[in-house]
């Protein structure tokens, strides 16, 4: 069996839509997304005017989403998500194909910007490993700040490295990407790269 490895972006990929979004409105509800978006608009202004990047947009809203919330309250909210609302928003030719490479007995990763908390959940149930943006938390509550950068573009490239440091010695490797940063990102460094492929 030859050694092969397989690397998917989740949102726009595996999924349909953007998960983080999504898991804001399961958290929240419509009033309450609303509600404390207006607590941050000129940074969503800016990043909708690209003044700001991504990774700036997002550890504001994070902050102002989940800043103090409890550990435990936080992981059982990502785990009632992937078990009541995000099957709502897989893409199901995905899943297959993860499962294909799974039965071909590759090594298969997420590598995404959305957080580690809920992918984890996701991941459990086809037994495959994360990669993805971390959450810090301190005395058992969330800071608000990111434990790790924002695995998005260039930064797929450093944590891949860093989780897979023996990647050229694998005789295949896949990439599923969807985003221009997947393709400056980990689409670049794979044998076999798949863009917008479900």
């Amino acid at each position: 069996m030859s050694k092969c490895i397989a690397f998917f972006d989740f949102d726009g990929t595996i999924t349909t839509t953007d998960s983080y979004f999504q898991f804001l409105l399961y958290c929240f509800g419509w009033k309450g997304v609303i509600g404390k978006a207006l607590n941050i608009i000129p940074i969503l202004f800016s990043y909708a005017f690209e003044f700001c990047d991504n990774e700036t947009a997002k550890q504001s809203i994070t902050s102002t989403f989940f800043k103090g919330m409890k550990e435990e309250q936080f992981d059982k909210l990502c785990y009632d998500f992937v078990e009541n609302r995000l099957n709502k928003i897989i893409r199901p030719n995905a899943i297959n194909k993860i499962k294909w490479h799974k039965e071909q007995g590759h090594k298969v990763y997420i590598v995404s910007a959305s957080f580690s908390k809920y992918l984890k959940y996701f991941a459990k149930k086809y037994d495959i490993e994360v990669i993805a943006t971390e959450l810090e938390v301190i005395d058992g509550k969330i800071t608000g700040w990111f434990a790790s950068r924002n695995c998005w573009g260039p930064e797929k490239i450093e944590r891949i490295n860093e989780a897979v440091p023996d990647l050229d010695t694998y005789e295949e490797s896949y990439g599923y990407g969807d985003s221009i940063g997947d393709k400056i990102g980990m689409l670049s460094i794979v044998t076999n790269p798949e863009y917008r492929v479900f």
